[in-house]
């Protein structure tokens, strides 16, 4: 399938996330346009005790992902989150658009969220950075805690915008720097193959 990528652009713009349904010809060339991209990794479901401690899997297994945002502990997050299906899957990706819940965005903006860094030092970021193109967000519930006064943003209450499920060849590019994403529950011996890719800007 040939793909337009200013229409790609365009939908990222108007939406936050691009999906195509077919498998698309000459991916990386539509990649290469977003940004400088890193390199594939396979994503497969795993059990607590066989995932690496600390990760998603290995906090909650096959059971339902919170909602977050990839890389939120890193210095600069991927911009952009690329999954490619391997496999058909009911389990699906579900997405939420920040930009279209301006009242979720004003409490995020006063949350201040501490992560543990190098060597056991605390380390403190926003949830909700300016940077010279738009707003970037930070969440991710299990790496980075909430340490501001008040309540905690309601983030685990929005009901996702889409949920993709995943035939071989399907193609979702999410912008990590405005949408929320998350796993629903795999069901024990579903396979579930996806590889996914970050694109830097």
């Amino acid at each position: 399938m040939n793909v337009d990528p200013l229409k790609v652009e365009d939908e990222l713009t108007k939406k936050g996330f691009w999906l195509s349904d077919q498998p698309v010809d000459r991916p990386q060339s539509l990649i290469a346009r977003l940004g400088q991209p890193g390199s594939w990794q396979l994503l497969t479901p795993s059990e607590h005790h066989a995932a690496r401690p600390n990760t998603f899997s290995g906090i909650h297994g096959l059971g339902v992902f919170p909602w977050h945002t990839d890389g939120a502990i890193a210095v600069r997050p991927p911009r952009y989150l690329v999954l490619l299906g391997g496999s058909e899957s009911q389990a699906a990706t579900e997405i939420a658009d920040l930009d279209s819940r301006p009242l979720l965005v004003k409490s995020l903006t006063r949350a201040v969220l501490r992560t543990t860094a190098d060597f056991g030092r605390m380390r403190y970021v926003s949830a909700v950075e300016r940077t010279d193109s738009r707003l970037r967000f930070r969440w991710d519930p299990d790496k980075l805690k909430i340490c501001s006064p008040g309540d905690g943003p309601a983030v685990e209450l929005v009901q996702p915008d889409a949920a993709v499920t995943w035939t071989t060849g399907k193609l979702l590019i999410v912008d990590n720097w405005r949408c929320l994403h998350r796993r629903q529950a795999v069901k024990d011996g579903e396979e579930r193959v996806l590889r996914r890719l970050y694109i830097y800007t």
